[in-house]
């Protein structure tokens, strides 16, 4: 964990595209369905492992959760837009 999950969960957010979140802290849970498993929560970091399994999991049909349009919510620098919403607030 790199950071709590409530500090993370209140984080100023980005939303980045999942093919390049790996490395980044995750601002929401992030998983697959089925089964229903959770790969990353708030405050830990998306490894790349992670990504390739979320990735190949969508491929072969599992629906993700915490994706939104191909995208998740990382932890952002201060300056950057609230959450706002999967098109990163634009």
């Amino acid at each position: 964990r790199r950071m709590p999950i409530r500090e993370a969960s209140l984080a100023r957010a980005a939303w980045v595209p999942l093919s390049r979140a790996a490395g980044r802290i995750a601002g929401e849970t992030v998983g697959l369905y089925p089964p229903g498993v959770a790969l990353c929560a708030p405050g830990e970091e998306i490894s790349q492992a992670q990504v390739d399994a979320l990735l190949g999991a969508q491929r072969a049909g599992a629906s993700l959760f915490g994706v939104r349009a191909g995208r998740v919510c990382v932890v952002d620098a201060p300056q950057t837009a609230k959450r706002e919403g999967a098109n990163g607030g634009s």
